[in-house]
């Protein structure tokens, strides 16, 4: 992980707080009836581990919003409200690749193939059982963590790694 300095830190979490702001707005939008706001350009620049992810794993924008409706869902504990009224549901008050379809710009239905980014690299998590355009989406922990700008291990990768005493690292 790259290492930054404590302003590039705050920007990084600035950025992409008010991309998530941006989400929200875009289904306040779809909600009212509304056109979607702009997408505020600084967090192309800010949101550093945002625009990092995005061009290593050739997210489209859409892709991209869908990665940012996850987060805001992680982070936001008044988003599963917005995302049941929007949907029309108070059970449905999650993340759905349906949701995203309507209430995120440039959707395009590619979203639902397996070789999609999202999915192919599971940088969110869909639920099984479910039609897949209802299935539940959340980001995955380590991918969050990550946007975040915070270190995190992988429980995965416990069997495949042995970690070495801190005096041998010192």
């Amino acid at each position: 992980m790259t290492i930054l300095s404590v302003e590039q830190k705050s920007l990084n979490i600035n950025a992409l707080l008010q991309a998530v702001q941006w989400i929200r707005q875009c289904l306040s939008a779809k909600r009212d009836g509304k056109e979607f706001p702009s997408f505020p350009q600084e967090v192309n620049t800010d949101a550093i581990f945002l625009a990092h992810l995005t061009r290593k794993f050739q997210l489209s924008t859409f892709e991209r919003n869908i990665l940012l409706l996850c987060v805001g869902m992680a982070i936001d504990p008044t988003f599963p409200e917005l995302l049941a009224q929007v949907q029309g549901n108070s059970k449905l008050a999650y993340p759905t690749f349906s949701l995203a379809l309507t209430a995120l710009p440039e959707p395009h239905w590619s979203i639902l193939s397996t070789e999609n980014p999202l999915k192919l690299w599971q940088l969110i998590e869909v639920d099984t059982g479910l039609s897949p355009t209802t299935a539940p989406l959340k980001i995955d922990e380590c991918i969050l963590c990550y946007l975040l700008g915070e270190k995190t291990f992988d429980e995965q990768l416990k069997s495949f790694v042995n970690f070495l005493p801190d005096e041998v690292l010192s």
